[in-house]
């Protein structure tokens, strides 16, 4: 019986982990149609996802500013900043968030690897949801 009531147990910490957790996420990408393509494998990768999507760097900053946000996906080149300043800004307001590179240059995501040490993954577009959910 003990045997039994030990399997509940684990069983009902699995499934909590894996429904409770909430990842809060935001994308930045200058392309609309990029940015509504990574907000939907986003919103697919935990079981309760929050996701957040800008078109701009500045608009990404400020709400970050005011929300908790635990994933960063940002692209290289947005309209108002460079991707790597935002990283950067991005990190000094949330030292914990995770931080992740979307290019469709590989060149440039070798090169920036050496220089972002506080970047955690790069994703070469096209992006597929396998490739996203294993960087986050």
């Amino acid at each position: 019986m003990l045997d039994i009531w030990w399997t509940l147990v684990v069983i009902v910490n699995i499934y909590y982990i894996g429904v409770v957790v909430a990842m809060r996420m935001i994308c930045v990408d200058s392309d609309e149609q990029c940015l509504q393509s990574t907000l939907c494998m986003c919103r697919r990768v935990s079981a309760r996802p929050t996701a957040k999507g800008f078109l701009t760097a500045n608009q990404a900053l400020a709400w970050a500013a005011e929300h908790a946000v635990d994933i960063a996906v940002l692209e290289f080149d947005v309209s108002d900043m460079d991707g790597v300043d935002l990283a950067r800004k991005l990190r000094k307001l949330r030292p914990e968030m995770v931080i992740l590179f979307l290019t469709s240059q590989k060149e440039r995501a070798i090169d920036a690897w050496a220089l972002l040490p506080h970047v955690q993954g790069f994703l070469l577009k096209p992006i597929s949801q396998e490739r996203l959910g294993a960087e986050i």
